[in-house]
């Protein structure tokens, strides 16, 4: 090539990139344009529409993807955000805020597992790459995005125990530390770009009934036996409860949801026999629409079926003089699991607790069979 023609083709790229910045100025403005439309749009299937048609456009724009998102997040349009952080991960995989939002969003809606994952994936990408896109918006909070997973590993852990067996009052009073408690009521947490959530605190127990019913099966019983022992304890019986069931995918979903609210509904009425106060207790159902486990069999989606105990605080915990008096209430006197464990024993098993950001599982203070217990896949007992 002579030294003309190099010069023409290096004119004509010139001209090309100086006639493309402002098209594609203008397909981005159109693009928001379109994606302002996604946020008023009705369906699911209207909205996912008019962001391929927006991506299309403008596709590295994950920021303003992610930024309608967080919006939507902040109003409580949960599954709305969702579809908006995905397309903002479309646009660039390794965007950090968009990751951190997704684990929120699962967060919040008691999906540990899957908020698990998304903290993790973010905080790989954090630390493999500190100028990664957005890490400066989630560096400031990358500490209580470490504590997020760990809690988040730790409600796991309790969940999984609980389908192998009993989970005690003593081990759900030590998971109960200053992390689990304080969040308690929404307390307020930084995410991603400044966007404060309201956070939940549940714990999650598998629970089983009768095939196609809403009757307790006794291995349940003995479970809830000990979740009722923990929330008429002195430090969780200022707390309000909401139970709320869940099912996996098979069946109808409209069909799904009754049958989780009639088995919240069920455990409701067996906490208040066991002396939790109903004035305390709430119930609902979610069906199908919070699934762990997206897909799989019966067997591989049985973590799906669970029943949740979301905590808020609605009054002053109880101080140092109120606590004496607090246990003369007849309501922890009746519960007969309540008097295997007095408040005196608790301190050495909060004591074994490892601290917040450490990866060690809460031990297990006592693993026995319990003699009678029904052959129902729950037979040992951690205390």
């Amino acid at each position: 090539m002579t030294g003309k023609s190099a010069a023409k083709v290096i004119t004509l790229l010139m001209l090309l990139a100086a006639w493309s910045m402002p098209v594609q100025a203008e397909n981005c403005g159109q693009a928001k344009r379109i994606i302002n439309q996604a946020v008023q749009a009705k369906t699911p299937e209207q909205i996912i529409e008019l962001l391929s048609k927006a991506g299309k456009l403008c596709p590295k724009d994950w920021q303003y993807l992610y930024g309608q998102g967080r919006e939507l997040a902040q109003k409580g349009k949960t599954e709305t955000a969702r579809l908006f952080y995905i397309k903002a991960l479309e646009a660039e995989p390794k965007a950090l805020p968009p990751q951190a939002g997704m684990g929120d969003l699962h967060y919040n809606q008691g999906n540990y597992p899957q908020a698990a994952k998304s903290y993790e994936r973010m905080l790989n990408y954090l630390n493999k790459d500190p100028k990664a896109p957005g890490a400066e918006q989630v560096k400031p909070n990358q500490k209580r995005y470490m504590e997020k997973l760990e809690d988040c590993r730790r409600r796991i852990q309790m969940h999984q125990k609980s389908m192998h067996g009993t989970v005690g009052k003593k081990y759900i009073l030590s998971f109960l530390d200053e992390f689990a408690l304080k969040t308690a009521g929404g307390a307020p947490a930084q995410s991603g770009g400044g966007t404060q959530y309201i956070e939940r605190n549940s714990l999650v127990f598998d629970i089983h009934f009768k095939y196609d019913s809403a009757a307790l099966t006794p291995g349940s019983k003995a479970q809830l036996n000990e979740v009722a022992a923990a929330f008429n304890s002195p430090k969780m019986r200022h707390l309000k409860v909401e139970i709320i069931g869940h099912t996996d995918s098979y069946g109808k979903p409209d069909y799904n949801l009754k049958l989780s609210r009639k088995r919240a509904e069920a455990v409701r009425k067996f906490m208040v026999q066991m002396g939790v106060k109903p004035e305390r207790l709430s119930a609902t159902g979610y069906g199908s629409k919070v699934l762990l486990v997206p897909e799989g069999n019966r067997k591989e989606q049985a973590p799906n079926r669970r029943v949740e105990f979301n905590i808020a605080q609605t009054e002053p915990a109880p101080t140092q003089t109120e606590t004496p008096a607090a246990t003369k209430e007849p309501a922890a006197t009746k519960e007969p699991v309540a008097t295997k464990a007095p408040v005196a024993t608790k301190a050495p098993a909060a004591a074994k607790e490892p601290v917040a950001g450490q990866k060690p599982a809460p031990p297990v203070i006592n693993q026995q069979t319990m003699p009678g217990k029904p052959k129902d896949g729950t037979t040992t007992y951690f205390q």
